[in-house]
């Protein structure tokens, strides 16, 4: 577990770098910001590199492993107002979670939207700037990788 006790109603600001397959305190995550969230913290986290697979809504798990994802939505579905999903756009296009759809009758930038279909409901979508504005209202800062 981690060594942060933050104090009563704290703002918590997680980065995500690795996918939840790829590190072992993956479910230690979850349980620690549970414990947060229980008692009256925040916790905003942003999905960067492959920490965008921890909001994956596809992710074929092995029946005796974990399903990282859906364990964050169950975290999210008992404090949906209290936690925060964030992930960078860019990783996740290179990562296949998200497309950019060009509609066929007008190819400017400004009719560019982005599906995320293979993400959750619970996730919106931004960049860096959302991580640092995430860090700038943060009480509390963590990088996990």
């Amino acid at each position: 577990m981690f060594n942060i006790k933050p104090k009563q109603y704290s703002k918590i600001a997680i980065l995500l770098w690795s996918a939840p397959f790829e590190i072992q305190n993956s479910i230690d995550i979850c349980h620690q910001c549970k414990s947060w969230l229980e008692n009256g913290n925040t916790v905003s986290l942003f999905g960067y590199y492959n920490g965008v697979f921890h909001f994956a809504n596809n992710l074929l798990v092995p029946p005796e492993k974990v399903n990282i994802p859906e364990l964050w939505q169950s975290i999210h579905n008992k404090y949906p107002k209290a936690i925060n999903f964030k992930v960078c756009l860019s990783a996740c296009l290179k990562r296949g979670l998200a497309s950019l759809d060009i509609p066929k009758d007008n190819l400017s930038k400004s009719n560019l939207y982005n599906n995320t279909s293979l993400l959750y409901n619970t996730v919106s979508v931004g960049g860096v700037g959302d991580w640092v504005e995430m860090m700038l209202e943060a009480d509390y800062i963590l990088e996990i990788s």
